[in-house]
């Protein structure tokens, strides 16, 4: 858990620093960055619920299995809505310009 924890607010602090407010710029995703706010706060939720349970804790699991679930909803929504709308708006040379920052402030 630890390392998926890590891994899952590094991602979010990514998206948070650099795609959604790139997302924002545009009247055509400014909803979407929106939207994400919503789910990234659950997400996080999720996270600080699991912080505050011991792992031998018999509702350990089954938050960890909302986690997953939130986590798979979210990745979902990307995937299949918000990244496919955001390349077409944003085009590709910017997208590839956002990698790089993105990567970046993952890891700051």
């Amino acid at each position: 858990y630890p390392t998926i924890r890590t891994e899952l607010l590094h991602h979010e602090k990514g998206e948070l620093k650099v795609v959604y407010p790139a997302l924002a710029e545009y009247p055509e995703t400014a909803a979407i960055a929106a939207a994400h706010a919503h789910h990234a706060s659950e997400i996080e939720a999720a996270i600080a619920e699991l912080d505050a349970l011991s792992f031998n804790s018999s509702t350990w699991a089954p938050a960890f299995e909302r986690l997953a679930k939130l986590v798979d909803e979210h990745v979902d929504i990307e995937e299949s809505n918000y990244f496919p709308l955001a390349q077409k708006v944003l085009g590709e040379e910017r997208s590839k310009q956002l990698l790089p920052k993105f990567e970046a402030a993952k890891k700051n």
